[in-house]
């Protein structure tokens, strides 16, 4: 099946909690929220949770190169959104040192639970990757 056991299960977990994220943020704000704001934090739980299974199903060995080709690019596009977070967050405060200090602050448990994650997934999927190439 995949030598990926854990790494896959991560993926199954973590996509499995986004859906569940989804949901429950989707009954807590209704009609707090404009459908809007709500639909836009559903859009992102659900690229959040497609990722996951994306992945997941790329870390089989069995799966096509061009699905570990899409999951990697969506993992990258995952690191490059939150650096992009990161960057526009310290430009937006820049003139507010104690603001910034805080929100970057506010920004490191994202790091360790999103991006370190996807780092693991790309080593994976690259690994896999190199081996089905070296096999063929």
């Amino acid at each position: 099946m995949t030598k990926y056991k854990k790494t896959r299960a991560m993926n199954l977990i973590a996509g499995w909690f986004f859906a569940l994220a989804g949901v429950v943020v989707f009954f807590d704000k209704l009609g707090t929220l404009s459908i809007s704001a709500i639909a836009a934090a559903l859009v992102l739980l659900g690229i959040f949770s497609g990722t996951a299974f994306v992945t997941a199903r790329a870390l089989i060995d069995e799966s096509p190169a061009k699905l570990r080709r899409i999951a990697m690019w969506l993992n990258w596009s995952f690191i490059g959104f939150y650096v992009l977070g990161i960057v526009a967050t310290v430009l937006g405060t820049f003139a507010k040192p104690d603001v910034m200090h805080r929100m970057l602050a506010a920004m490191a448990p994202g790091f360790l639970s999103l991006v370190i994650p996807q780092l693991i997934n790309i080593c994976a999927l690259r690994c896999i990757q190199s081996s089905s190439a070296n096999a063929a």
